[in-house]
């Protein structure tokens, strides 16, 4: 494993600088003391919504303390956890955490990564809501930078990591690992070509929403295992926009442990992403244009 490292290193000298900041934020959010943490503003009616299961709950504290530590504050951290999981099994590393903000949500249907996003929809339809992962420590402006963006395009999702959807030269679209990954613009211009990938930090404005045009069926079947992919579906029913949120690091740091590599794999790696896009899209009924036209989507 260290062999391993060492060579990554070699090969890519600026992971150096990355794993040191890695290593200071770890350090930084295992040490906060939150009882004097009262100067830092909260953003009323934003709620940071994630879900957690299995032996990475052991370690989620952390990436809530970071969800915490945030230069504006949210006004709750919303942890949603599925009917198979009994609070007496949670640690207290977790559980001091609701003293400071964090909000524990038990005895959900699992719908698999949609558990981040659905029921904080569905419960809190006039908020503003930031998705996150559970693997992750994000940095100190996260909300801020979310926030800010949001401001300048208030009924978009804006999300500090986009990808551009791609189409070849006959207009149809390109496999997913083709796609523009990691979209950047200074400008926070909307499109309906950026898929706001959710882990890094995305913003819904949920009252823009018209939550009655959520699939649940689809989400149970077809697209349980990208949810990424489904928003952008529900997105184009809406008529919404997604807009990149300028930051400086669209990657959050990475917590030791179980990752969610192996799900991230199957989607990109093996495919599984360009087949669930060939079938929402053959469910809705879309061609590749509407992701460029005003068009909105309803389920067949």
């Amino acid at each position: 494993m260290l062999l391993r490292k060492a060579a990554r290193y070699v090969r890519h000298p600026s992971l150096v600088g990355f794993e040191i900041e890695r290593r200071s934020r770890l350090r930084e959010v295992s040490k906060f003391d939150f009882r004097p943490y009262t100067s830092a503003p909260i953003s009323n009616n934003t709620y940071i919504s994630l879900t957690s299961y299995g032996a990475r709950l052991n370690a989620v504290h952390m990436a809530i303390r970071s969800l915490l530590m945030q230069s504006v504050r949210p006004s709750k951290v919303l942890l949603y956890l599925d009917e198979s999981i009994q609070r007496d099994t949670l640690s207290d590393d977790l559980l001091d955490l609701e003293q400071y903000g964090l909000e524990i949500r038990m005895g959900y249907e699992d719908l698999g990564p949609h558990k981040k996003y659905l029921f904080a929809f569905q419960e809190f339809p006039d908020s503003l809501i930031i998705t996150a992962d559970d693997d992750l420590i994000y940095p100190a402006d996260m909300v801020e930078s979310l926030l800010t963006a949001h401001e300048t395009v208030p009924y978009c999702v804006v999300a500090r990591r986009c990808h551009l959807i791609g189409f070849d030269a006959a207009g149809d679209l390109l496999p997913y690992e083709k796609w523009g990954w990691e979209h950047k613009d200074a400008f926070s211009v909307p499109s309906r070509r950026l898929l706001a990938t959710g882990g890094a930090g995305a913003l819904y404005p949920v009252a823009a929403f018209d939550l009655a045009l959520l699939d649940i069926e689809a989400i149970r079947g077809v697209a349980w295992p990208a949810d990424d992919l489904y928003l952008k579906f529900f997105e184009l029913a809406n008529g919404i926009e997604v807009a990149y949120a300028p930051n400086r690091q669209n990657h959050p740091y990475q917590l030791e442990g179980p990752r969610s590599d192996a799900l991230c794999n199957a989607n990109v790696a093996g495919g599984r992403n360009d087949a669930i896009m060939a079938e929402l899209m053959c469910r809705y009924g879309l061609r590749p244009s509407y992701f460029e036209e005003g068009y909105r989507v309803t389920s067949s």
